[in-house]
């Protein structure tokens, strides 16, 4: 029989240290000690004793590991062969910052921007505007913008709405602009033939397509806007109305957030995918092809 003003919900420890967690607060907890116990396997270099040879320099990692995850690497460490013996495989068709990639991928299910620095790879931006958005509304305009060809030189981003984040023309003072941009349809009907170029060259800036030719902003149009970042990344943080020019799409003049998604090169996720595919690292196969296909069609 439970006493009287116990909680049905809750029990304590034996010890009396103190209430037993939830099942899913337990299970975030065991969560989060498994992805620390992978970084920390991953950073313990002491104790790895299988050396990757790369084109370009060697890796290490823990033979335990490797055998747990791949039949092949299991079958190569064994003592009768090589690479048992040596503790040495040779990797000639990668480079370090690769396997470094891969291996962090292995022990620890996740990615670091730090393994691709000196890498070329574009970055996608979150881009949450105010509530009070008009004319096109905060559904219209949040999302993910990934990368989606160039123009005026600088990577151009497009959201599944097909809104545009672009930098503004070059003559701007005080540093570069960029700008968010839906697309309006329009009446074409009694287009004369200027307005038709117009119509096909905006046609191909809302698209995957590089623009080679220069549009004026004020044909593009924008809801939003902010000076600042780099000629080909627009400004991370808080986009405020005072650093904007001209429109700005919020009535009560709330910020808009954008925030900076470092997405791996695909060069690193294709070597990845294939070193997977070849050692049969299953899981990795899997999502590692997901990943691929979802860069590839964005």
């Amino acid at each position: 029989m439970r006493e009287s003003g116990a909680s049905p919900s809750s029990s304590s420890r034996v010890d009396g240290s103190g209430p037993v967690p939830s099942i899913a607060e337990g299970y975030s907890q065991v969560r989060t000690s498994y992805l620390n116990f992978g970084e920390a396997l991953f950073s313990d270099e002491e104790g790895k004793d299988v050396r990757f040879q790369a084109k370009d320099g060697t890796a290490m990692a823990h033979s335990a590991v490797l055998r747990a995850v791949s039949t092949p690497f299991r079958q190569m460490l064994s003592g009768e062969m090589a690479e048992g013996r040596s503790k040495t495989i040779e990797l000639s068709d990668m480079t370090r910052a690769e396997l470094v990639f891969f291996l962090r991928l292995l022990y620890t299910g996740q990615v670091d921007e730090t393994d691709w620095e000196g890498h070329s790879g574009t970055p996608s931006f979150q881009v949450t505007v105010p509530d009070d958005a008009e004319p096109a509304s905060a559904s219209l305009l949040n999302g993910v913008y990934s990368a989606a060809g160039t123009f005026r030189g600088a990577p151009k981003f497009l959201n599944c709405n097909q809104v545009l984040l672009y930098r503004g023309c070059d003559d701007q003072a005080n540093g570069p602009c960029w700008k968010l941009s839906w697309k309006e349809d329009g009446d074409d009907d009694d287009d004369d033939d200027e307005e038709v170029q117009d119509r096909l060259l905006l046609e191909q800036l809302w698209s995957q397509e590089n623009v080679t030719e220069d549009i004026p902003d004020h044909k593009i149009g924008w809801d939003f806007s902010q000076r600042g970042g780099t000629e080909n990344t627009p400004p991370s943080g808080a986009w405020t109305h005072d650093r904007g020019v001209g429109i700005w799409g919020s009535p009560g003049k709330q910020p808009v957030l954008v925030t900076k998604i470092n997405n791996p090169p695909l060069n690193l996720l294709l070597s990845a995918l294939g070193f997977a595919k070849k050692y049969i690292v299953e899981y990795m196969v899997r999502w590692l092809m997901e990943a691929t296909w979802e860069r590839l069609n964005t």
